[in-house]
């Protein structure tokens, strides 16, 4: 098991998305969602990696736990969704923690429960409007775009903006 930090910008079943502001260091409200949009899991990011969108990884923690607001958790990571937005491919990494594992005793997100796969590719697929499900991708892939965003961060990244 690969496990990652992940800073928590919106708390399970919260229909508000923060984003962390790099340069004051505090979390700022950017939407309120509309209902029927609530987040069916913690969201968040992947502290020091960078994607192709410039930004951190997202990240998704299924879980039965309510983990609060700037809280940076431990997890592992065990799938990735894949979206097709105005702006290119997106991808959020899908990760358990530890008390969920010993529950699901999942280690790829193809082991996840139906009803759980569903519930997350609703909320991606009818929430941002003109984006699509691309693909659900397996954790060993997953796991390699996250030391890939991480080696990109080190390389690139100016380290007085290290978030986190």
């Amino acid at each position: 098991m690969i496990f990652i930090s992940v800073y928590i910008e919106s708390e399970k079943n919260s229909n508000r998305k923060y984003i962390y502001n790099h340069n004051d260091f505090l979390l700022h409200l950017e939407t309120i969602l509309s209902y029927p949009f609530f987040f069916p899991y913690a969201y968040g990011f992947i502290p020091n990696t960078l994607s192709n969108n410039g930004r951190e990884m997202n990240a998704l923690v299924v879980s039965d736990h309510n983990y609060r607001l700037a809280s940076l958790i431990q997890a592992f990571v065990i799938g990735a969704l894949v979206l097709d937005t105005k702006t290119g491919k997106e991808t959020t990494i899908i990760c358990l923690t530890g008390p969920d594992y010993e529950k699901q005793k999942c280690l790829d997100i193809f082991q996840l429960p139906m009803d759980i796969l569903k519930n997350i590719e609703w909320f991606f697929k009818y929430h941002r409007k003109g984006s699509k499900i691309d693909r659900f991708v397996a954790r060993h892939e997953a796991c390699e775009w996250v030391f890939k965003s991480m080696q990109e961060f080190t390389h690139n990244a100016p380290f007085e903006d290290i978030p986190l």
